[in-house]
């Protein structure tokens, strides 16, 4: 009988036991490490200055002159200026002269024709090549310091150029010569040399008479603007020289009073 109330009681002690709630056993945290703390060093970067080469002069004083070399030239300012050789070629410096570049026209190129230049500045020039037909000619024109041309019919054959700006132009043509006179006529342009119109005339068949004279060698045209402009010429015969002033673009002329002494006094030589 104590046997099985003692069975009794450890049955209920067991399935009391299997009731008890469990205890969970903790797990620990996983942590995420935390990078260091370390202070950024900035990168060590040397700026590089641009790295600028000089140039060196294209001549010294001691250069001697190599290529082409002018006859005649004007220069435009220290630098710049135009100019021509024997053969006919034209020239164009940069340098002062020391250099010269061949900028012809293909149009006149080789053939050893001479011709009249006027400028309006370092980059724009007028090329006058003689003609064999003093009624007609060609006007060569760059802008550019001789790169590319422009190329216009002219009623004349060859002329004394004086150019103004790059439009306008006057123009003192040659027709021929006699004993004691000259044929010439000045033409002007307004449009750079594209057309032209008769402003004055020394021809024996004028088409404007009594503004120049047909007497005498006609030398050359100058203007201090396009109102103002002077045609000079001398009779070599009788020692005189003639200028002749228009200040109305060429409508009117008047003889200019000249005040030369006709004799020089020179000093004792010594």
């Amino acid at each position: 009988m104590n046997i099985r109330y003692s069975l009794l009681f450890v049955l209920a002690l067991i399935l009391t036991a299997c009731n008890l709630p469990m205890t969970p056993t903790p797990v620990p945290p996983t942590a995420t490490p935390l990078p260091p703390t370390a202070t950024p060093v900035p990168p060590t970067e040397t700026p590089i200055p641009p790295t600028e080469t000089p140039i060196p002069p294209t001549a010294t004083l001691s250069a001697p002159v190599i290529g082409w070399v002018p006859v005649y030239f004007r220069m435009f300012d220290l630098n710049t200026g135009w100019g021509c050789d024997l053969s006919g070629y034209l020239l164009r410096t940069t340098d002062g002269g020391w250099n010269w570049l061949n900028v012809t026209p293909a149009e006149i190129a080789g053939t050893g024709r001479s011709f009249a230049m006027g400028y309006y500045s370092a980059q724009a020039l007028w090329v006058m090549p003689t003609s064999e037909d003093p009624e007609c000619g060609r006007l060569l024109r760059t802008l550019d310091g001789g790169a590319t041309w422009s190329a216009f019919d002219v009623p004349f054959g060859w002329a004394d150029l004086q150019v103004l700006d790059e439009q306008h132009l006057y123009a003192l043509a040659g027709y021929g010569a006699a004993a004691g006179s000259h044929a010439a006529a000045l033409w002007a342009s307004e449009d750079g040399g594209g057309s032209w119109n008769l402003v004055a005339d020394a021809r024996p068949d004028n088409a404007i008479p009594d503004t120049l004279p047909f007497g005498g060698s006609k030398s050359g045209v100058a203007a201090a603007d396009f109102q103002h402009v002077y045609v000079t010429g001398a009779i070599p015969m009788s020692n005189y020289s003639y200028v002749h002033a228009s200040q109305d673009f060429g409508a009117s002329w008047a003889q200019q009073a000249l005040y030369i002494p006709l004799t020089c006094i020179c000093p004792p030589a010594r």
